[in-house]
């Protein structure tokens, strides 16, 4: 398995979209700065307003690519699309793919769910898929950070978008 940029699949967004995920990023910012909320998987969730709204956007986005229910909008203890797939999003061209394992945390990324990769670019309005692929491959060949308890899959080593994988039913 071996994707380059040229099976990435380029999404572009619409005005709407942009806008409600704003919208979902700035309540997540203030969802966490009031209650503390926790990000998932139980991670702490930060404060970089950036970062939740490409999430956001990223995930209505992936939503309406597969045709399915964007899940976790509002309620970040729910997976992203249709209870089942997880949406991650970096802003740089060369990113990974990050799953969390850490059990002593309770912050454990699902195995049996498909992470598809998503990078953002807001000048041009655009996300691309750059790949997906289920949480336990990406605890089996991923690069561990067992500092952070996380593992790092380059978008060279995720399945092309081309590859579909199986929706569960919920």
């Amino acid at each position: 398995m071996m994707t380059t940029e040229a099976d990435w699949l380029e999404y572009l967004l619409t005005p709407d979209m942009i806008t409600y995920g704003c919208a979902i990023g700035g309540l997540r910012v203030a969802n966490t700065i009031l209650w503390g909320t926790p990000g998932k998987g139980g991670q702490a969730a930060g404060l970089n307003e950036g970062h939740h709204i490409a999430g956001a956007i990223s995930e209505l986005a992936a939503a309406d690519y597969f045709k399915v229910t964007p899940t976790g909008l509002y309620d970040r203890r729910r997976r992203d699309l249709a209870d089942y797939g997880e949406v991650r999003v970096t802003e740089h061209r060369n990113g990974h793919l990050i799953i969390a394992h850490d059990v002593a945390e309770d912050r454990v990324d699902h195995d049996d769910a498909p992470f598809v990769m998503c990078w953002i670019n807001g000048r041009e309005r655009r996300v691309w898929f750059t790949g997906w692929m289920y949480g336990w491959e990406a605890k089996r060949i991923g690069d561990p950070n067992r500092q952070a308890h996380r593992f790092w899959v380059p978008f060279c080593k995720l399945h092309p978008m081309q590859e579909p994988f199986l929706w569960r039913n919920p």
